[in-house]
């Protein structure tokens, strides 16, 4: 039998949405839906917070109740499910805490905040306040994916619409992955990962490159080889993508920076 589903997933579009971008977000998604028996992907609308998708086949229920887990959803406060990890998205990063949305409705809203010297001491294993701009240096940014986890007993700001949490497990790996590695990497941001291997094709630098990591639909990672600069690329990769950001990440200068904190 062959049912219809239809999901508010918490994937941020937030540059114009052109055919090309729509047929990389279908293919993306089914990337992700290979193990699913699914007929018909459709793009309904798009937000800087939700992307809403109708999925046709024999397991569309299932695909998206899978990608609601993956990447976030729509969901009301009694949804949270408090101690356990939840997805969501970077919506800003200040000196004492990044603030996360986890995709709670308008009448539910909170966000999320985790503080910025809990994300170095569950990283770095050490304890140093940081600013900002350290966090941005590992890469973090509005729009990053980010999993949190919200304990029974947060406390709770409610007049800023704040509630207390921790950074996840899952994004303590992968951010760890990129500060324990010898390579450079160039996180953009704004750019579908189609958009970024033609940009460094076109200025020659994909024998420089390892690969490109996918972040998230519209944030990936360049992997630089040894010796090639993160921040070198820039300006020329730049040409090519002019309203994507960028942000350089140098695992061996943030960790003399730390150090020297």
């Amino acid at each position: 039998m062959t049912y219809t589903a239809i999901g508010k997933i918490l994937i941020p579009i937030y540059i114009p949405f052109s055919n090309n971008v729509e047929l990389s977000l279908k293919w993306f998604i089914r990337s992700l839906l290979v193990d699913f028996d699914i007929e018909k992907i459709d793009i309904l609308s798009t937000s800087r917070r939700f992307t809403e998708i109708s999925i046709i086949g024999k397991d569309a229920k299932t695909a998206i109740s899978f990608l609601t887990r993956y990447f976030g959803g729509e969901i009301s406060w009694k949804d949270v499910e408090f101690d356990s990890e939840i997805p969501g998205r970077v919506l800003r990063v200040e000196d004492e805490k990044i603030l996360v949305d986890i995709g709670l409705k308008e009448d539910d809203y909170f966000k999320v905040a985790v503080n910025n010297k809990e994300i170095v001491k569950k990283i770095y294993h050490i304890e140093k306040k940081v600013s900002s701009d350290i966090i941005k240096s590992m890469g973090i940014d509005r729009y990053f994916p980010f999993s949190i986890i919200i304990r029974q007993d947060s406390t709770i700001n409610h007049e800023k619409r704040e509630i207390e949490g921790s950074i996840g497990r899952s994004t303590i790996r992968f951010v760890s992955k990129w500060l324990k590695s010898r390579f450079d990497r160039l996180v953009i941001y704004g750019a579908t990962r189609s958009a970024v291997l033609k940009a460094i094709k076109s200025t020659g630098h994909l024998r420089d490159i390892v690969n490109i990591e996918r972040v998230g639909f519209l944030e990936n990672a360049v992997v630089c080889k040894w010796g090639t600069s993160a921040v070198g690329l820039i300006p020329e990769i730049g040409e090519y993508l002019p309203k994507a950001k960028f942000i350089a990440v140098k695992p061996r200068f943030l960790k003399k920076q730390l150090r020297n904190l």
